[in-house]
């Protein structure tokens, strides 16, 4: 999953089956499912990505838990959540079972606390070898910030819309560059139409964790390719230390024909329904300006996709424009790739960036 070798430096022994570790990099490096044993509402704002949520209390256990230690204080609530728990350690017992490889799983809470220490307790007695968090998902929420803002060697594809800057990004990880697909981890498209056919977004908080994992991955001393966003992607917002990161890059800008376009964008939004194309040009209304609105409004509705389209173009291409501008001291080339197979891209791009980072003589 993300390695193999844990320095042993990095974990501290008690109990044989229960072996607390301390440093993330030495958690993942384990390769092992990982189990998040806090409720259900917690475990939604965020969590390790690809973590499995085997929940010691409910939500509302954790609730009534709460109100008791307001209320009575710590043993009364520790009391009552044994209480709670008590029918269902059976369940528990099998599924942390049911999710270990080979006999072998990494548990955490909150804060490495009661909750971890009873699930690895309970795992052990059945002889599963338990690693536990130390310091839980706090600690993990530490390296997620810590990660995001280490400086590495960016490098952006910027265009208009309709260019096709995904598909390039991702043959591009298909010739073994570095790359980050933040639209991708923010499951959505970028635009005002951008949730259309995505998973639903995740939180801030999730969309950050995922985003941390990903830029762990990319090998000391590589250029991480990126494509230029703003800042907001959908309700995910691209954190402050890779933002700077990304202002400052240099950057390719990625032209098409506008009728290529146009066939592209009519082809990834054909599934659409009428309403979430309604709901999509809405949000866009007062920036589209009134009549080009209600053009877009008669085209979709005289199903006419492409009429949409061209409308809509029409406002992202200003933006494109002016973006561009802004960024005109950063631009390292721009191609117009309306006529160039994609393998040729690839291998100019790639020529690109080794003569930007002094990778070639």
């Amino acid at each position: 999953m993300y390695g193999c070798g844990v320095p042993k430096r990095h974990i501290m022994t008690n109990n044989p089956l229960e072996q607390c570790v301390s440093d993330i990099d030495a958690l993942f490096a384990l390769n092992l499912p990982i189990v998040d044993v806090r409720a259900p509402i917690e475990f939604e704002k965020g969590h390790i990505p690809g973590a499995i949520n085997i929940p010691l209390l409910t939500n509302e256990d954790r609730h009534q838990v709460g109100l008791c230690y307001r209320q009575f204080g710590h043993h009364k609530a520790v009391e009552l959540g044994l209480e709670l728990v008590g029918p269902r350690l059976g369940l528990l017992a099998k599924l942390g079972r049911e999710h270990s490889a080979n006999n072998q799983l990494i548990v955490y809470c909150q804060r490495g606390g009661k909750r971890s220490q009873s699930m690895s307790w309970l795992w052990s007695q059945l002889g599963i070898q338990v690693y536990r968090l130390a310091g839980g998902y706090k600690r993990f929420r530490h390296w997620t910030g810590q990660t995001i803002l280490d400086s590495r060697r960016v490098l952006l594809l910027a265009g208009g819309t309709g260019v096709g800057k995904t598909d390039v990004l991702l043959a591009l990880a298909e010739a073994g560059e570095s790359i980050v697909n933040l639209e991708g981890l923010a499951n959505h498209k970028g635009s005002a139409f951008g949730a259309i056919g995505e998973a639903p977004q995740p939180t801030q908080s999730h969309f950050e964790n995922r985003l941390a994992i990903a830029l762990s991955k990319v090998k000391s001393g590589d250029v991480v390719w990126l494509e230029a966003e703003s800042r907001r992607i959908g309700c995910c917002q691209i954190p402050d230390g890779l933002w700077q990161q990304m202002t400052k890059a240099p950057r390719i800008y990625l032209e098409r024909d506008v009728t290529e376009r146009i066939e592209r964008l009519c082809l990834d939004y054909q599934e659409a329904s009428i309403v979430e194309l309604e709901r999509a040009l809405q949000g866009i209304r007062k920036r589209l300006g009134s009549e080009t609105h209600l053009r877009a409004l008669q085209s979709l509705h005289a199903n006419d996709r492409q009429g949409v389209v061209e409308q809509v173009l029409s406002y992202y291409d200003r933006w494109y424009e002016k973006h561009k501008a802004t960024y005109q001291d950063q631009i390292l080339e721009v191609i117009d790739i309306s006529t160039m197979p994609l393998s040729d891209l690839i291998g100019y791009l790639k020529t690109l960036k080794d003569e930007k980072y002094g990778l070639i003589e």
